[in-house]
């Protein structure tokens, strides 16, 4: 009982770190100025924009975290240089 309850504080703990990490690094992120969505998708669209956020926090800062979270491992930039 004492232990499964250390766990479950130990896993809110855990949580709520994660959450203000999270809170703390969005707002570094660039805001766009308009996004243009179909009505309707603006919550399947979330994700999306903080990827496009993300990438353009790359670009802006340099910071590698920002493209690592932003793209899939196994995306290749096939973009000739």
């Amino acid at each position: 009982m004492i232990l499964s309850q250390l766990f479950v504080r130990l896993l809110f703990l855990t949580a709520f770190f994660v959450v203000v990490a999270v809170a703390s690094a969005e707002e570094n992120l660039p805001t766009p100025q308009g996004i243009v969505l179909t009505a309707g998708q603006e919550q399947a669209a979330q994700p999306v924009i903080l990827a496009a956020r993300r990438y353009a926090a790359f670009w802006n800062i340099g910071e590698e975290r920002h493209v690592e979270a932003a793209l899939a491992r196994s995306f290749v930039d096939r973009t000739p240089p």
